[in-house]
């Protein structure tokens, strides 16, 4: 694993030292990860930087990965939407596909369908949904964005 995270993908000792964890990854996954996405990069990146920046994607399965960024493609989700929330990437495509259809027919969260942050809202479902009910319940769901329901905690309270 050590020869794959050097050679393949260029980590510095010093790195591997302060993300001890990236030695555990499956070598035949990071393989496949490479092979895979070698020529076509991952969200318009050379699939070395994306590994380098977000090394908890080297515990994702790889043809979950492939299958997601076909489901976003589908779904008409831009890649830079995608870039700006690689965690994404650790949600089951089959989880991805459930929450994204429940959005689509749910009448309040259907309009954000296009919005930018629409994969925090489905990584984030429940916490969306309750906080949906939430304003339905004390009559504030017109005047709902999708940055109220994503918000924090303590400004959601406000």
């Amino acid at each position: 694993m050590l020869k794959i995270l050097r050679l393949d993908l260029g980590f510095i000792n010093k790195y591997i030292e302060k993300n001890p964890k990236i030695i555990t990854a499956s070598p035949e996954n990071v393989k496949s990860l490479l092979n895979n996405f070698k020529d076509t990069g991952l969200v318009g990146l050379p699939i070395e930087t994306v590994l380098k920046k977000h090394s908890y994607l080297l515990f994702e399965d790889a043809n979950n990965i492939k299958h997601l960024l076909q489901l976003f493609e589908h779904y008409e989700i831009p890649e830079d939407y995608v870039h700006k929330f690689m965690k994404i990437f650790t949600l089951g495509s089959d989880v991805f596909l459930e929450r994204m259809t429940m959005i689509m027919k749910h009448p309040d969260l259907q309009l954000w369908h296009k919005y930018p942050r629409i994969l925090q809202l489905i990584l984030y479902k429940n916490m969306a949904m309750d906080r949906v009910e939430y304003l339905r319940y004390i009559n504030r769901i017109k005047w709902a964005r999708a940055h109220t329901v994503l918000s924090q905690t303590k400004t959601m309270d406000r």
